[in-house]
C-alpha cells in the first residue's frame, strides 16, 4: 500500500494581505499541517554565493514545478518568495519535507499582485508606513500620524519587474526602480509618487507625498498596470 503524505497544503496567499492571488517575485504564505516540528527562520548561513535558500530545515516548496525561496518554516506555515514564472492561472503548490511530499495545494498566479504590508490596531488595518526618520505612522495618541505635504514610505510586495531587472534569487542588490509606474490614492485623492522600487528580496518601497485630505484614518490604495491592492487599508493623517 502507498503511504499517505504526512503534510498537507490547505491554503496559499500573498504574505501581505493574505489575498487569493500571487505574482512572480512576491512573498507568499503557505498554510497547512505537518510541515515541521519546530519553527525556523533563514539566517546568514543559509545564503550561498549570494543566492536565497530553496530549502530550510529540510523543507522545500515547488510552485508550478519551480523551487521557491524559503524564509520561514513552521509546523503550520511556510513563508516563501515566488520564483519567476510566466504562467497565468491556477498553479500547483507542493511542499516536500523529510517525510516526503505533501498533499498539494493550488493558487492563482497573476502577472502582478501588488499588496501592502500592514498592521492592525483594534478594528483598523493600517499600512506599514513610515516617516522619513523611520518612525511608524499611526493614529494620534499612540503614534504620530502623517501630515499633508509630507513624503512617507510605504512597503509592499508583488509589484513586478524593475529596471534594471533583479533576479528573484539574488539576496543582496542596490535599490532598483520599478519598470511600470505606480498609482497611489489617499482618502480618494491622488498622491504624488516620489520613488518606487525594489529594496530587498520581494520587498518594494514606495515614497509618496500625502495630499491635502481631512484628518483621520484615510483609505490607501495602490495600483500598477491595472492591478490594485486590497481595499480596507488605511493611513492615519493628522490635522494641520
Amino acid at each position: 500500500p502507498v503511504t499517505a503524505p504526512a503534510s498537507r497544503v490547505n491554503a496559499v496567499t500573498d504574505a501581505a494581505s493574505y489575498g487569493a492571488a500571487i505574482a512572480p517575485g512576491e512573498w507568499v504564505s503557505i498554510f497547512g499541517t505537518g510541515f515541521s516540528t519546530a519553527s525556523q527562520i533563514w539566517t546568514a548561513g543559509d545564503f550561498v554565493n549570494g543566492q536565497l535558500p530553496t530549502s530550510l530545515g529540510g523543507v522545500s516548496v515547488a510552485i508550478d514545478g519551480q523551487p521557491a525561496y524559503i524564509s520561514y518554516v513552521g509546523p503550520g506555515q511556510i513563508n516563501a518568495l515566488m520564483p519567476a514564472d510566466a504562467t497565468i492561472g491556477p498553479v500547483s503548490v507542493q511542499v516536500t519535507t523529510p517525510q516526503g511530499q505533501s498533499y498539494p495545494g493550488t493558487v492563482m498566479l497573476q502577472r502582478l499582485a501588488p499588496e501592502l504590508f500592514t498592521w492592525a490596531q483594534g478594528s483598523v488595518t493600517y499600512a506599514a508606513a513610515e516617516h522619513a526618520n523611520g518612525a511608524l505612522i499611526g493614529p494620534a495618541g499612540s503614534l504620530q500620524p502623517a501630515s499633508a505635504g509630507e513624503v512617507i514610505e510605504l512597503y509592499g510586495t508583488g509589484f513586478g519587474l524593475t529596471s534594471p531587472q533583479i533576479p528573484v534569487s539574488q539576496a543582496v542588490f542596490p535599490p532598483a526602480i520599478l519598470a511600470a509606474p505606480v498609482g497611489v490614492t489617499i482618502g480618494g485623492v491622488a498622491a504624488q509618487v516620489k520613488w518606487a522600487g525594489l529594496i530587498g528580496p520581494g520587498l518594494y518601497q514606495v515614497n509618496v507625498e500625502v495630499p491635502s485630505v481631512a484628518a483621520g484614518d484615510q483609505p490607501l490604495t495602490m495600483s500598477i498596470a491595472g492591478f490594485q491592492s486590497a481595499a480596507g487599508v488605511y493611513v492615519a493623517v493628522g490635522g494641520s
